[in-house]
């Protein structure tokens, strides 16, 4: 599972990964946060936090064909969305 969790210790956690989901990465702007679903599935959910702390909900971005081995590393987020 995938969560968010803010630095204030007053402030909610979200839950970004409503189905599983393992090796989150953010994004260079720090606005998207990718993540690989269960079952490969390469996913992106976009956060705001004004006027108040909001998560989208994720959505799919392609199959990659990987099976989701959470000790390990299998991707990471290109600057600029280059590859």
């Amino acid at each position: 599972m995938v969560t968010l969790r803010r630095m204030k210790v007053s402030a909610p956690d979200g839950q970004v990964s409503p189905h599983g989901g393992a090796q989150p990465r953010w994004s260079r702007d720090g606005r998207e946060l990718f993540f690989l679903a269960l079952d490969g599935t390469m996913m992106v959910a976009t956060f705001r936090t004004a006027p108040t702390f909001h998560i989208d909900q994720p959505r799919a971005l392609f199959k990659t064909g990987l099976n989701v081995d959470p000790g390990y590393d299998q991707f990471d987020v290109a600057p600029m969305g280059g590859s």
